[in-house]
């Protein structure tokens, strides 16, 4: 590696580590034995720079977050171009041929096992920088309580993601099991529980039927329930004032947002962070 693509490197993993503390500020974490000069180096730039731009993808509902901390951290030696994707829109794209961007913060980390198969390797800088309880969301008509995600699933009234391109589908179908010893179900009669939801999406995916799940579809008289994360419901509920978010009675799953960048810098230059607590 030459000294000029070593300084490079350099540079861009500085503007990760700056970004994860400005992430971490912006959304009020509490880090512990965070301060810059605890961090290899200066993460403000170097005299005499040149500019880096570092690329950044964000799932949507961090992406207000992740706009703020990056406007506040650009300066003449560091730039950040942020595009909003969905986990399953990032790992498609590296699927097909497209690059990694240098820094991902998806939903999930079970993607990175995708990833990795796609070729694309990747270094987790924090495990956590937020998460959100997974909920569902109806309009006033909708049934306001529910004993458990199994129960729910079981009233046939859940609208369910797609579970092959949503983090909230695929936290909803393993709800049931994650709950039953609580509720107590076997794990037989909660993998059982599915079985219904299972064969009715796959029928109407096999008749070319695309549900619209998103929660700007909910009406007034609208029965059915959408898992949706407490974040997506917040932003939905401004615009929609009728929207209730119902926690079952077995309580909420919670969506983690890891920093993932690509591993393409030398290991000495990783800093991980500290997790927040």
């Amino acid at each position: 590696m030459t000294a000029g693509a070593h300084a490079g490197r350099r540079r861009r993993w500085r503007a990760v580590v700056a970004l994860v503390l400005g992430i971490v500020l912006t959304v009020g974490g509490v880090w512990a034995a965070v301060s810059l000069d605890l961090l290899p180096e200066s993460v403000s730039g170097d005299a005499g720079c040149t500019p880096t731009t570092v690329q950044v993808a964000v799932v949507p509902a961090l992406a207000p977050t992740l706009e703020k901390a990056t406007s506040a951290l650009a300066d003449e030696c560091r730039d950040f171009d942020v595009v909003r994707r969905t986990t399953a829109r990032v790992v498609r794209g590296v699927s097909n041929g497209e690059q990694l961007p240098d820094v991902w913060i998806p939903d999930a980390t079970w993607p990175l096992e995708a990833l990795s198969t796609a070729g694309a390797e990747t270094e987790v800088v924090s495990e956590g920088i937020a998460s959100t309880p997974v909920v569902l969301v109806g309009g006033p008509a909708a049934e306001s309580r529910t004993a458990s995600w199994g129960d729910a699933l079981q009233s046939g009234q859940v609208a369910l993601p797609d579970p092959t391109t949503s983090t909230v589908g695929v936290m909803t179908l393993v709800a049931s099991q994650a709950e039953a010893a609580e509720v107590g179900r076997t794990e037989a009669e909660a993998t059982a529980l599915l079985a219904p939801v299972a064969q009715a999406y796959g029928e109407r995916r096999a008749d070319g039927v695309t549900d619209d799940v998103s929660l700007a579809s909910i009406t007034a008289s609208a029965s059915r329930l959408v898992p949706a994360t407490e974040q997506d419901f917040i932003t939905a509920h401004r615009v929609n004032g009728g929207l209730q978010a119902i926690v079952p009675g077995s309580g909420a799953m919670r969506v983690t947002f890891p920093v993932v960048a690509s591993a393409e810098a030398d290991a000495c230059l990783l800093y991980t962070s500290p997790s927040p607590r």
